[in-house]
This record gives C-alpha cells, structure tokens and sequence, in this order.
C-alpha cells in the first residue's frame, strides 16, 4: 500500500523501537554526500573569467548576466561550465 516492502517497514519501525528507547537520532543515508567537482579550472582559466567580467563593465559598458558571459567565455577560453555553474561560484570567483 506504501510502495515500500514490508521488510523495510518492519527494520524502520524496529529502528525507531530502538531509537526512541535509548533516546538515539535516527540519521537517514546519504543526505548530505560530498559533490566533486565536474572539472578544474587553472589560475589562468580564472583570470581571463575575472578579466572578462572586467570588459563587460569598462570595454562594452553593460552588465554581465551569466547568460551573456558564458557565451563570451565558450569564444574566448573554451569554457565548457554551466550558467548555474557561473552562478554557484564553483569556478573559484568571489
């Protein structure tokens, strides 16, 4: 009726049993995984990012979206990140 088998229904409530007697946090699995990162960028690679949000500002006088700076950085460096990449700082700008 639950979509999950009666054996797991039995272990989880025999862990909660236990748990609530011995006053014990039941902790689920795999919550919070360590993520790696899909590719490394070089120093090299992270200043010409820096630089290029530079341009944008004083060369072409316009604000940088992530949009607009992704396709001009897949010209220039060959940059093969996201827009949420760009946007979740895992390229190393801040």
């Amino acid at each position: 009726m639950t979509g999950v088998s009666e054996k797991t229904v039995t272990r989880v409530t025999k862990e909660g049993a236990i748990a609530t007697s011995t006053s014990k946090v039941i902790v689920a699995p795999g919550k919070s995984r360590p993520h790696t990162k899909k590719f490394d960028l070089d120093g090299f690679d992270l200043y010409a990012i820096r630089q290029k949000i530079h341009s944008f500002y004083v060369v072409r006088k316009e604000l940088p979206t992530l949009a607009k700076l992704r396709v001009a950085l897949r010209e220039d460096i060959n940059f093969q990140g996201s827009i949420t990449t760009l946007h979740l700082g895992e390229v190393g700008i801040e």
